[in-house]
Formats: C-alpha cells, structure tokens, sequence
C-alpha cells in the first residue's frame, strides 16, 4: 500500500511539473532593479506563467520586453487597462475618476500625468513610482509585448510566496449619503 501512495505522488510530481512547464510555460526571472519595491526587491527570484491578454486584470504583475529600453526585460505593476482613463494627481491615482488605494507602493507619486489606455494596450507603473521607468514615462504598453505574468517569489526562501491572482488595490467610490 505504502508503494502505491508513493509511485502515485510521484507520478502526480512528475506531471504537474510537465504541465506546469509545458502548458502553462513557467519562466524564472531575477529582478533587474527596484522599480518595484516594496513588492519585489533588485535580486530576488520569482516565476512568470503564460497568460491570454484577456485575462490580465489591474493589479497584476507582468514581465516584458519592451522596444524603448533597448529589448531589457521590465517588471511592472498593470494599473489600467484598454479604454480606462488614468490619472495621476497629488500623490493619487485615479481610474476611470475613482481613486484607487495602494497600499503596496513605496512612496506617493510627486508627478502628474493624465492618459487614455488605447485598445489592445496597458498601463503599467513600477510600485516604487517615483523610481520606476514606465508608462508614466513612455506610454501605454503593448499587451502583444508582455511575456509573463508573475506568480510567486521564491528566492529568498525567507520570502517564498504566492502574489496574489486577485487585483491588489480597491477604488475607493465615494458614496453620497442622502437626508430624508
């Protein structure tokens, strides 16, 4: 009995490890810079998966190669997505006018910008804002130049974890209240 349960985790080791590597296409990365801290820190490992432009959500964390940066790979946080609007003023970011919390980037934005997301398109900030080359910079980003989306740290094993698969920052909407 001992035997079968054993040759069983093994088989089920071995196949999701082929699944993992040859469907969902697992890429290791290693942080090039800390655009994104606190989130992600220069050095630290983590894993990209394949995933459709139509499932990226605001919130995720995406690798990419992107043609400004002379083909460097890029790690960024998605902020807009096609068709949003995204506004930077005050220290605040605002989709679609709805101000929206972080509470994993650095420090508040010091700078100001306003742009339309065009279709097929992203808008993607570095969670360290105000050190961070980005679509505050350059731009909406391609979805056809994004690689991977990030889903864990591995390294340091201090730090293994899985990022969360779920938007990372609420829209704060303002309610009005009514006296009767």
């Amino acid at each position: 009995m001992f035997r079968l349960i054993k040759t069983l985790i093994g088989l089920f080791i071995i196949f999701g490890i082929g699944y993992l590597f040859g469907i969902k296409g697992i890429k290791f990365y290693k942080i090039p810079s800390n655009s994104m801290e606190p989130t992600l820190v220069k050095n630290e490992r983590i894993i990209g998966i394949n995933v459709s432009p139509s499932d990226l959500k605001r919130g995720d964390i995406i690798t990419f190669l992107y043609p400004k940066v002379s083909k460097k790979l890029l790690v960024k946080r998605i902020i807009g997505l096609s068709g949003d609007t995204v506004l930077i003023e005050n220290g605040n970011v605002f989709i679609n006018n709805k101000k929206i919390i972080e509470p994993y980037i650095k420090e508040k934005p010091v700078y100001s910008l306003k742009a339309k997301v065009p279709e097929g398109d992203v808008f993607v900030l570095g969670d360290n804002r105000n050190n961070s080359y980005d679509s505050s910079i350059w731009g909406p980003l391609p979805m056809k130049d994004i690689q991977k989306k990030i889903i864990m740290i591995y390294w340091p094993f201090k730090k293994i974890s899985l990022l969360s698969t779920r938007p990372t920052f609420k829209i704060k909407v303002k309610i009005p209240l009514h006296k009767y």
